[in-house]
């Protein structure tokens, strides 16, 4: 009555649809997935079982894409173990820095499949640094731009520096889209992180405090970055979403409800960002 347990994980895209006694259709749309994610232990698990049974039924490869992840250790590169006493409990990790903060981490500090040497003063440095300036560009929208003329898709921007933060915003949707296809979410994180901290904070919003037409502008970045962070930090975008929605009733449902941004390629200005450098 009882055979290896691992059985179930490799029958697991047969069984979810009950196939194949019903939902022909559906399952020969599922098949194979696009993409399976699981620690590098599964490599003789998950992904073994699932690769040994489709071989038997004659299906051929059950997955396309594999995304491994490898072990977090602690901050001197050891494996946590409770007898060890270095285990860090997530659950006081979220507690004090939200769920985010980690999940931001563990995306940018490197390549999925490396190991991680955890350390909370780097997810405090990642609170402060992403967090905190996004915060704040969102906090001077709040302070100074409720009343300002909204910039949406139709507008046209006048200003230099506004053409510039379009063509590098627009620019960033592409690549982290592009990442994102192929499997790629470090370099995806990471072309974030720098276009929040460098191009929008420290550059343009710098330098277009004084410009009441840029806040308009500024709202309108930061509700499409919301669509693009998303899938990265799910509570930090819908808390941008929906703070930036306040009194207004058009867009107000949950930033998870809308598409993927488009790339508007109108406003990318190669040339333009050349002559910045």
């Amino acid at each position: 009555d009882l055979i290896d347990v691992w059985f179930d994980s490799g029958a697991m895209p047969y069984a979810q649809w009950h196939w194949p006694f019903e939902n022909q259709k559906m399952f020969k749309e599922q098949f194979p997935a696009d993409f399976i994610s699981e620690g590098i232990d599964q490599t003789r698990g998950w992904f073994y079982t699932m690769l040994s049974v489709a071989t038997l039924l004659g299906k051929g490869n059950p997955y396309k894409n594999v995304i491994s992840y490898s072990h977090v250790l602690d901050n001197k590169g050891q494996k946590m173990s409770k007898s060890k006493g270095n285990v860090v409990s997530p659950f006081a990790v979220m507690e004090k820095f939200g769920a985010d903060a980690p999940r931001w981490y563990f995306y940018t500090v490197n390549e999925p499949g490396d190991y991680k040497l955890f350390s909370e003063k780097d997810v405090e440095t990642k609170l402060k640094g992403f967090f905190g300036t996004l915060d704040n560009c969102v906090r001077f929208y709040e302070l100074y731009g409720r009343d300002a003329e909204p910039f949406t898709h139709s507008s046209k921007a006048a200003n230099l520096l506004d053409k510039w933060i379009l063509s590098k915003f627009y620019g960033l949707v592409s690549g982290v889209s592009g990442n994102l296809d192929r499997y790629e979410p470090t370099l995806a994180a990471r072309a974030i992180e720098k276009f929040v901290v460098e191009d929008l904070s420290n550059w343009w919003l710098r330098r277009s405090r004084k410009r009441k037409e840029a806040l308009g502008l500024l709202r309108f970045i930061l509700l499409e970055l919301t669509k693009v962070i998303a899938p990265f930090t799910p509570f930090t975008a819908e808390d941008i979403h929906m703070r930036l929605h306040q009194g207004s009733k058009a867009g107000t449902e949950s930033v998870h409800l809308h598409d993927w941004p488009s790339v508007n390629k109108k406003y990318i200005d190669n040339g333009l960002e050349e002559q910045t450098k």
